[in-house]
């Protein structure tokens, strides 16, 4: 079955729910979006390289800075989608959001 059909036949089911149970995954998360920019990833690996990676949250802040209004854009345009194909239906959406912390603590010698 291509992603076409798998489409159609999502559609249709949701058509003949009374439930609708959505879950928005990884695409919805910024690190996984940011793991997908090359650029990200090619700064990545020079740090890694450089035995640098204590650098990494800076870097995390200044690419989000960059890649957010895109982002934002993607998932409004899947927001808007969902919204459209959930419009009277009665819904549950679960994310799951795994909170990133830095250690604010010195770096060891």
């Amino acid at each position: 079955m291509d992603k076409k059909e798998n489409i159609k036949k999502i559609l249709e089911k949701i058509q003949e729910a009374e439930y609708v149970l959505v879950g928005l995954g990884q695409y919805f998360d910024m690190q996984y979006f940011l793991s997908m920019q090359e650029g990200y990833r090619e700064i990545i690996e020079k740090l890694q390289e450089r035995h640098a990676l204590w650098m990494e949250p800076y870097v995390d802040t200044c690419c989000r800075k960059q890649f957010s209004p895109k982002l934002e854009d993607e998932m409004t345009k899947g927001l808007q989608n969902l919204a459209e194909i959930l419009e009277k239906k009665s819904y549950f959406v679960v994310f799951n959001y795994k909170l990133q912390t830095y250690s604010t603590s010195a770096s060891p010698r």
